[in-house]
This record gives C-alpha cells, structure tokens and sequence, in this order.
C-alpha cells in the first residue's frame, strides 16, 4: 500500500466524526429554531409594541439564544415553554402579567434585563424592571411558579451557571428570594 493510500485511509475516520459533529450541530440549530416557535405569539402585539420601545435594542430571548448544553436542559425541564416569557397572575389573581427576559443581538455583549408587565386599565402597559446586567448575561431563562403562595404567581429567573432567584408580588413591590439548586 502506498503512503498515499494509508494517509487517506487514516483520516477517513476523522472525517467522518467531523461529519457527524457538523450534522448534530445543525440539528441541535435546527430543534432551537422550531422551538422558537414557542416564543412567538405568548405576548400581544401591544404588550411586544410597548417591549420595542422602551427597549428597541432587545427581544425576548428564545431557545436558540441558549448554548446547545443550556437548551438541551431547558427543553428537559420546560418542553413546551419559553426561556424569555412568562405568562402568569405576577401582581393580580384577575389580571395576567408576562415576565419577560430581555436580550440583544450582540449576544452576551447586550446584557440582560428582567421585566414584568402588566396592563393598566387603560389599555397601556406598566414595565417594572426587577433585574438588568449591562455588560453580559450568562444564560438565564425566566419561568412560572404556579400559586405557590395564594393567590399569585411567582417568577423564577434561573442562570444556567449558578443559582436562582423567585421574585415575588408583595402588594406593593416585587421582593426576590434566592434559591439553592
């Protein structure tokens, strides 16, 4: 056998885990893609209205701003949820409240911001912010706490790399809990 045949020959097997790498990095793009979709319509187009322009630089994070590590325990734990939208009864058992988790498009460049909104009686939106980070955001998702305490609702703002906080509605300001994982 030449030493041209036997270098081929050897590096058919890196190739072909190269090839397998790249087809399971594009269906791990592709999966975090569809379960964008998730995102999509859980905010009303006045509530998103209201979002863009108070912050017309960020969006409601979605599965495929996660890392691949970050969205596969997501989806694990949340199959059919959001990690930049939570639907809920934050401040009022008659009223629902979005908590949602802000991100650019510069990645963890951007920041974050964590916003609760809630609509007022006269159709507009009230933005309290509960959490922001300007120079970067290590992949944090926000979640619902079902009525774990009366009546309400409870937001969970987890990152992936640490900890998790609960903020909850005290009748008159949102007070935050940390939590051990």
């Amino acid at each position: 056998m030449s030493s041209r045949v036997r270098i081929a020959a050897l590096r058919r097997p890196r190739l072909a885990g190269a090839r397998l790498a790249i087809v399971m990095l594009l269906a791990v793009s592709a999966s975090a893609r569809s379960h964008d979709d998730l995102c999509a319509d859980l905010l009303s187009s006045d509530a998103r209205d209201a979002l863009s322009s108070q912050f017309p630089d960020l969006y409601p994070q979605r599965v495929s701003d996660l890392s691949a590590e970050y969205q596969e325990a997501w989806l694990k734990e949340h199959p059919h949820e959001c990690p930049g939208i939570a639907v809920g009864h934050f401040q009022s058992p008659s009223k629902t409240s979005y908590a949602v988790l802000l991100v650019g498009s510069k990645g963890s460049l951007s920041g974050s911001k964590l916003v609760v909104m809630t609509p007022n009686a006269n159709g507009t939106w009230k933005v309290t912010k509960l959490s922001e980070e300007s120079m970067a955001y290590h992949y944090e998702a926000v979640s619902k706490v079902s009525k774990a305490r009366g009546p309400l609702d409870q937001i969970r703002f987890k990152e992936f790399d640490g900890g998790a906080s609960t903020y909850s509605w005290t009748g008159a300001r949102f007070h935050q809990t940390t939590v051990k994982e």
